[in-house]
């Protein structure tokens, strides 16, 4: 039996933007934090990097899933990468569009919480449009 959290991001931008919002830490327990915004970024083939936390530290060795709006009805996604050992992975944008980037995390029910479940269960997701 688990736990299950979700943390959901969208960035959109509205006029001409100049602030650095997209990258704004929020402070979730699992966390998708691009490093230039994405809606910037141009769908031919440009890399946008993120970095993953998991309370507030980068997370090694994860697997980010990308995927853009009319790639699968099935739930399949673009592609996969993994984070490095500061959590940063790269993602190329082969499409314009909407695109959705998740990541998951699991690990053992604290001593707290043995009674009731066994595992904690976490998804983040970011959602943004290549140009």
């Amino acid at each position: 039996m688990g736990s299950y959290n979700k943390f959901a991001k969208a960035i959109l931008d509205v006029g001409e933007t100049k602030d650095e919002n997209y990258s704004k830490v929020l402070g979730d327990t699992l966390e998708i934090i691009p490093m230039e915004n994405p809606n910037k970024l141009v769908g031919n083939g440009q890399y946008l990097t993120v970095k993953i936390l998991f309370k507030n530290e980068p997370l090694a060795s994860s697997k980010v899933y990308g995927s853009y709006a009319g790639f699968s009805n099935n739930g399949d996604y673009a592609f996969v990468t993994t984070t490095n050992k500061d959590g940063l992975a790269k993602i190329k944008l082969s499409h314009s569009g909407y695109w959705i980037l998740k990541t998951d995390y699991s690990e053992a029910a604290s001593k707290e919480l043995e009674d009731k479940v066994n595992e904690i269960f976490y998804v983040a997701t970011l959602t943004f449009q290549a140009q």
